[in-house]
């Protein structure tokens, strides 16, 4: 029943008569009842047609020049798609790659956030898109789309972690080189950052070592042990001897080089700061 209405909605704006406009405001309350009855239903055709809805109320919008609703319409589509292609992963169903689709919807959102200039949401809805592929394993795209957020005009600690959500999403393709570049970024951030007095959320063992460090420091050195981390994984001893040198550096100016050193075993998975240390010594 659904799908008949859809046609006929969609007959409705392809008549024109002579200078009438076609009843986009009327066809695009329909369009949006509709796809949240077929959003609601548990089956995967249905939600592809939910989203074929939350497209056309989108360009229902463009039509009245409502940005706004005609970005957010278009995020809902991406969402559903994503959600389909998620219940497919989950009930191995070959059904045709809504991927690509659905990463469409959320660039023509982004392109309408940054003309409106409201660059956070625009990094918010990249944020989103990018956290979605994660959750589908699709981790090339997802890092391409958390380096794209990071890009944006925001808050610099949100680019500094999208960058490093796009190093883990590297490491998980084994692509240590491209994560090692990318930290590398996130630490020359982080190093501009002034202090601020509030305190991080901390969401991991090596913050939780880095308590009493202001914001900015606390969230380089964090980024360093990372950095210098990778740079031993990639056997690149003289950029680490260097790396290291700065990390102890900032942390004795803060008083804080045990602390330090009880952060890159955490972050090294156990191995003792010793070992780490003396591999980057004796080679």
């Amino acid at each position: 029943a659904e799908y008949q209405t859809f046609k006929i909605l969609s007959s409705k704006l392809k008549k024109r008569k002579l200078l009438r406009k076609p009843p986009y405001a009327a066809v695009s309350i329909e369009y949006a009842k509709i796809g949240k009855q077929l959003r609601r239903e548990d089956n995967s055709v249905t939600h592809i047609y939910a989203a074929f809805c939350f497209a056309a109320v989108a360009k229902c919008q463009e039509a009245l020049s409502i940005k706004d609703k005609e970005a957010s319409n278009f995020v809902k589509a991406g969402q559903v798609l994503f959600e389909n292609e998620s219940d497919d992963v989950e009930l191995n169903i070959d059904w045709e790659d809504c991927v690509p689709e659905a990463i469409h919807c959320y660039q023509l959102a982004v392109k309408l956030y940054e003309e409106a200039n409201r660059p956070y949401t625009a990094c918010a809805v990249l944020a989103e898109l990018a956290s979605s592929l994660h959750t589908l394993q699709r981790f090339d795209a997802a890092s391409q789309a958390y380096q794209a957020a990071a890009k944006k005009k925001g808050i610099v600690v949100d680019a500094i972690q999208m960058l490093c959500e796009a190093v883990d999403c590297e490491l998980l393709q084994h692509e240590r080189q491209r994560a090692c570049s990318l930290m590398a970024q996130a630490v020359e951030l982080a190093s501009k950052m002034p202090d601020l007095q509030n305190s991080l959320p901390h969401d991991n063992s090596v913050s939780d070592l880095l308590p009493s460090f202001p914001i900015a420091t606390a969230l380089l050195v964090e980024c360093q042990i990372t950095y210098l981390l990778l740079l031993v994984l990639l056997g690149k001893y003289d950029d680490a001897r260097a790396a290291l040198a700065v990390l102890m550096a900032d942390a004795v100016s803060e008083g804080g080089a045990l602390r330090v050193r009880l952060a890159i075993e955490a972050a090294a998975g156990g191995a003792s700061s010793g070992q780490v240390l003396q591999q980057c010594l004796n080679n």
